[in-house]
């Protein structure tokens, strides 16, 4: 087999380390029992998703694990968020830059539920969002939640997302952070990025396919 130099990480991480790999193979392994039983399996496997949700709590600065929310992927994590939370009618704020995973959940919302949309400019040569537009739509109307994604997946550029959020909360709306390029590999604390929810992958961090978190302040 011809050698190659993977290099596109921030689609997904390739190769995972071994300890990755043992661990899955060993919950597999285990049965996976469901972890509200009253057996040995079961209280093994709580035990596990208790650790997770600690370890994930601790990258992401939750005061209780019961801020983290485990979940299938990023994607998934987003879509739990803005369904869960957009009711017919609400506004949100995004931008051209967000990934498909936000996009598309809310093109989806606007035809089912009338969702109004508005987008925040950004300029092409630095790709940072437009503060002053952002704060022009924020005055403009009340607005149920402002969507951040803290790095691009095509620049690369990480948002200046704390000055955004704390613009967002002194109109009262909430903030969403896809933290999907930088969840692992810069700071994600959710009391520092101002989110109140923050979406994150297992697979982009030499984690494991499958796997995703939300974390809620």
């Amino acid at each position: 087999m011809e050698a190659r130099m993977y290099l596109d990480n921030a689609a997904t991480s390739f190769p995972r380390p071994e300890c990755v790999i043992r661990a899955v193979e060993g919950w597999l392994r285990s049965g996976g029992a469901a972890g509200r039983g009253n057996h040995a399996g079961a209280e093994a496997a709580a035990a596990i998703l208790s650790r997770c949700r600690s370890a994930l709590g601790t990258l992401l600065g939750a005061s209780s694990p019961q801020q983290v929310v485990l979940t299938g992927g990023c994607t998934e994590s987003l879509n739990i968020v803005l369904l869960g939370l957009l009711r017919r009618g609400d506004r949100v704020i995004a931008s051209q830059l967000d990934h498909n995973s936000v996009l598309r959940p809310l093109a989806h919302l606007q035809r089912t539920r009338d969702v109004q949309l508005d987008l925040i400019g950004f300029d092409a040569v630095t790709g940072l969002l437009d503060e002053d537009h952002l704060q022009r739509l924020l005055s403009a109307g009340p607005a149920r939640l402002l969507v951040l994604t803290h790095a691009s997946n095509v620049t690369g550029r990480v948002q200046q997302v704390a000055r955004l959020a704390a613009m967002a909360a002194a109109h009262g709306v909430l903030v969403l952070v896809d933290a999907a390029q930088t969840a692992g590999h810069w700071p994600c604390r959710l009391t520092d990025l101002g989110a109140d929810f923050l979406a994150l992958p297992g697979h982009k961090g030499l984690w494991s396919f499958g796997y995703g978190s939300a974390g809620v302040s």
